[in-house]
């Protein structure tokens, strides 16, 4: 029995004397492999210029400009995205054939706040590819709609142009440039527009390259909105000071009346 053991043992002796060999080997074979479909981290990058932006007392919208570097032979698209939120909106419809109506009540769970895409005209007619993905439909599957008895995907493409007109979906294909050829690394860069309509938050910036229809590298920053001023401290006031808030709501609304009064009324037009 002694010797048994004693073999058994030394088979598990040579074994473990062997394994790290194969298992070296075996790593290396993996590393090559992969590497070889893979690209480097540090091929691709993006930073935004500037990273954050303030909204003051007579803010209507700014510029940053997007710059970085994708692979050799790929193309960029550059996605801006926001938290989750939940959009209320009303239902309208033919009342008897006729007359236009609100026929219902519609809530939009966890759709996001903004999805602006930036790339080239070739890229963007392939973006909701399904290799690709990066349109706005691809944030379809984590969006719920109340009631769930609606025709979801139908809603949500006019929900897509009511978010267009406000500016905070956009599809654009005009505004990334290149400033390096095919040969070795890209250089992009884009202008982008920020609506007023953007909250103060903070936004994912993402680079994906694209190269024969797949995603083959990603990069992200961070862009910040944020209150200063006049609009922080009426903030401050409507979110930790309610009470005061409502009272000098009043008194401004009341201000402003008396105020329209006497003009109204030197201008003999009250009587």
């Amino acid at each position: 029995m002694l010797c048994s053991l004693k073999n058994i043992t030394g088979s598990r002796g040579v074994t473990r004397r062997f394994r790290p060999a194969g298992l070296a080997s075996f790593i290396f074979v993996m590393f090559v492999a992969v590497a070889a479909g893979t690209v480097s981290a540090d091929e691709i990058k993006i930073s935004v210029v500037p990273s954050e932006i303030s909204i003051s007392a007579f803010y209507d919208g700014a510029h940053i400009k997007a710059a970085g570097t994708i692979p050799a032979g790929a193309d960029v698209v550059i996605r801006i995205t926001g938290e989750g939120e939940e959009v209320h909106l009303k239902k309208k419809g033919k009342v008897g054939g006729l007359l236009w109506m609100n026929t219902g009540k519609l809530t939009f769970k966890n759709v996001p706040a903004v999805f602006m895409i930036y790339t080239t005209p070739d890229v963007a007619d392939r973006v909701n590819h399904e290799t690709i993905n990066l349109g706005y439909f691809s944030a379809k599957d984590q969006i719920e709609l109340e009631p769930e008895n609606e025709a979801k995907e139908a809603l949500f493409k006019e929900f897509v142009k009511l978010k267009e007109s406000e500016r905070v979906y956009v599809i654009d294909t005009g505004s990334v440039k290149y400033t390096s050829g095919q040969a070795g690394p890209r250089q992009f860069e884009a202008d982008i527009a920020v609506p007023p309509k953007m909250k103060p938050g903070e936004y994912v910036v993402e680079a994906y390259a694209v190269k024969n229809d797949h995603i083959v590298a990603r990069a992200d920053t961070a862009l910040v909105i944020k209150l200063v001023g006049f609009p922080a401290w009426i903030a401050s006031l409507a979110f930790g000071h309610e009470l005061l808030y409502g009272i000098m709501a009043v008194v401004v609304a009341v201000a402003a009346g008396l105020l329209m009064g006497v003009v109204f009324k030197s201008k003999g037009g009250a009587h």
